[in-house]
């Protein structure tokens, strides 16, 4: 098969030994030029995955070899497509072989995987990068082939381990391990003095090339030697003592079967709930974490938050799916259930996470402590994928999260847990408004919500493009073909504005919100009710203050906090705003637990701060409204004081549509009255002809004019 130019061996070279995970084209453009990438790269690097493409052929269902991903590739591989993943599935195999007392059996398959080398690894690839591949290459066939070795001298194959190690050491002389084993081939074959000679050797080389004494293991075996130490044994070699007069090994019992516990060590969960089938958007949330998740040299963990209901452990399972491939060691779920009354028991899913590697039930241990020591040994070696969804804490995370690199995990929330170190958090908003008709399309049918796109529009924007509101609403439409979407619009419109009881396929959703908000305080769930009460599209600070009836300080802190769970969106101006549906559901509170006159106190209090600021402010800028009629009940509060005109003004832009809401809300109460609303009328007047998009100060010189 003729793969191309150096530089298109070296393309390739970069997808296989990515084994399946995703690789950018800026990462293919590192690999084969480095820091001197010409200005044509990326073109070049895309034309040779084309040409790969038709060397390499197309797989089953038209699908190509390599896969265009999220703004890259993907080349999946498996033990039969490339030698390195069996060499490391024959590696692992052996340790447990040797483990279960075979070591004729673990010696044969690093055999085995051994002669899966032939000749250098990345041979004709230009680059550094595939000089250090090779560099690591290397390292990984060797660390098996002293393992192999070590295997060979235990079953008494010395004098073949003496003749096959001699030109290793000639290629690799400041490897100490080798030559540890070289001494040990030598005196077991009777070659005591050559055993002398290897050790004076490597001290010369080491002193000659390094300035260093040979390690403390190398010196043992030298002692040893020296003592003709009847203790040493050929289990030596696979002991690497760490210091001086290491204990000898116990006499070997003799060998047994397999644990019947331990079932299947080779055992690869599949444990991912399926994937939605009308999964929709996050094209760049799936991209990012994508690439996150195979990061290489380390142990990624993405953490998602958002508000309930949002899609987070939708969009973890589809990453999680997408990436499959690229974890071939098993892809492992657990819902912990945070937010429930009784979270998920962590020692209970730890033993579930064992025995899905084939840890028999009566091999695992009983305290969590050991548990999490068996998990992160398991765990060592293998390129797994863990989805934790809503851990309850910290502490149950830390135990479940993997610690080894090649392994990653996604982790979804209600918040952030910032005391665990190394989790990169993303939070995830609600729809854009296209993808919000696209999921609705896929529910319900596109033709029947294209023929109206006037009502779909606001019936997305009813739901505040909130997924799940969004599938209550696409849900409804499905199973009434013959309701109009503005009929669907205006009964969930009646259900949000409490003119009718919720209907049952609203209670989840709920829920997913209030679970949030059961876990407040006393202080944060009233402040999450009243900041709702009035009629405000976003709401600052000092607004937020004088709704609660607390300090400023005290108030930004409150505002901090919902914002961190998700029940306030702040903006870059440091204003606050409530998702919709999200804001229905804290009138609703207020109704349900009785508390709607503190919500019409609040409602006033706010109403006299704008009618006093507003006073203030036109008043600044020039043009101050008609005196109110000495009759007014609603009197002023004294308002906010404005330094100049422009701050008067830039005020009144921020906050004229929700003066004229709060205005019209009082009007609308049960207790106004003309008298009441006498202070309210000149302001109107001022403010309700003005273009939104502009600012107050110009246009109400115009009309004085």
């Amino acid at each position: 098969m003729e793969l191309g130019t150096p530089q298109q061996r070296a393309v390739l070279a970069a997808l296989l030994l990515n084994e399946g995970a995703h690789v950018s084209v800026d990462e293919l453009v590192d690999v084969v030029w480095g820091p001197e990438a010409p200005a044509t790269a990326v073109r070049v690097a895309r034309t040779y995955i084309s040409r790969l493409r038709r060397v390499l052929e197309f797989g089953t269902g038209d699908t190509p070899v390599i896969a265009s991903v999220a703004g890259g590739y993907v080349l999946p591989v498996t033990a039969e497509t490339l030698d390195l993943v069996r060499f490391r599935r024959l590696t692992e195999q052996a340790e447990v072989a040797h483990r279960n007392s075979d070591p004729a059996g673990a010696a044969a398959m690093l055999h085995e995987a051994d002669a899966l080398f032939r000749g250098g690894p990345l041979a004709g690839v230009p680059g550094g990068w595939a000089e250090a591949q090779r560099a690591r290459l290397t390292q990984v066939r060797l660390a098996a082939l002293e393992r192999r070795l070590a295997l060979d001298l235990e079953l008494g194959r010395h004098v073949e381990v003496a003749s096959e190690i001699g030109p290793l050491v000639a290629e690799h002389p400041l490897r100490e391990r080798l030559r540890m084993l070289q001494m040990l081939a030598l005196y077991w074959a009777g070659l005591q003095a050559q055993a002398f000679a290897v050790f004076h050797d490597v001290r010369r080389t080491l002193d000659a090339e390094l300035g260093v004494e040979p390690g403390p293991a190398l010196q043992e075996i030298h002692q040893r030697v020296l003592r003709s130490d009847p203790t040493l044994r050929p289990e030596t070699a696979l002991l690497l003592p760490s210091g001086p007069q290491a204990a000898p090994p116990p006499p070997r019992p003799p060998a047994q079967p397999p644990r019947p516990s331990i079932q299947n060590l080779s055992a690869v969960p599949a444990q991912l709930p399926p994937d939605l089938i009308d999964f929709t958007g996050r094209e760049e949330s799936v991209r990012a974490l994508t690439k996150l998740l195979t990061r290489a040299g380390e142990v990624p963990v993405a953490g998602i938050v958002g508000l309930g209901g949002v899609g987070k452990s939708a969009l973890a399972i589809r990453v999680a799916t997408l990436l499959r491939e690229q974890f071939p060691d098993g892809q492992l779920y657990a819902d912990l259930g945070g937010m429930d009354e009784q979270p998920a028991d962590t020692s209970e899913v730890l033993a579930r996470f064992l025995r899905a590697f084939g840890i028999g039930s009566d091999a695992i241990p009983e305290s969590l402590p050991e548990r999490a020591t068996m998990w992160r040994t398991i765990m060592a070696g293998r390129r797994v994928l863990v989805v934790l969804d809503d851990p309850h804490d910290s502490e149950q995370l830390r135990h479940l999260l993997p610690a080894t690199v090649g392994s990653a995990a996604i982790v979804t929330n209600w918040r952030r847990l910032l005391d665990v170190s190394g989790i990169s958090w993303t939070t995830l908003g609600v729809f854009e408004p296209a993808e919000s008709v696209t999921l609705l399309e896929r529910i319900a049918g596109a033709k029947r919500l294209r023929i109206a796109p006037e009502d779909t529009r606001r019936l997305v924007d009813l739901c505040s493009h909130h997924p799940a509101a969004l599938r209550i609403a696409g849900a409804r439409l499905a199973a009434r073909p013959d309701w109009s979407v503005a009929l669907v619009e205006r009964r969930l419109l009646g259900e949000m504005d409490g003119l009718v009881a919720p209907h049952e396929d609203c209670i989840p959703f709920y829920t997913s919100i209030m679970r949030v908000v059961w876990r407040l305080d006393a202080a944060h769930s009233s402040a999450f009710r009243l900041l709702a009460a009035p009629d405000v599209a976003d709401i600052s600070p000092a607004t937020a203050a004088v709704i609660l009836d607390r300090p400023l300080a005290e108030t930004e802190r409150i505002l901090d906090s919902l914002t961190d769970v998700h029940l306030l969106k702040p903006d870059l101006s440091g204003r606050y705003r409530y998702v919709g549906v999200v804001k229905a559901l804290a009138r609703a509170q207020m109704l349900i637990e009785g508390s709607t006159a503190s919500g019409a106190a609040a409602v006033r209090r706010l109403a006299r701060f704008y009618l006093g600021s507003a006073r203030n402010a036109l008043q600044i800028v020039g043009l101050p409204p008609e005196p109110a009629a000495p009759t007014e009940t609603m009197g002023a509060a004294a308002g906010l004081a404005f330094g100049d005109a422009d701050e008067a003004d830039s005020w009144l832009l921020l906050e004229r549509g929700n003066i004229l809401g709060v205005a019209a809300q009082v009007a609308e109460g049960a207790e106004s009255s003309a008298d009441a609303m006498a202070g309210w009328w000149p302001i109107q007047q001022r403010l309700a002809g003005l273009d939104k998009g502009q600012r107050p100060r110009g246009q109400l010189a115009g009309q004085a004019a």
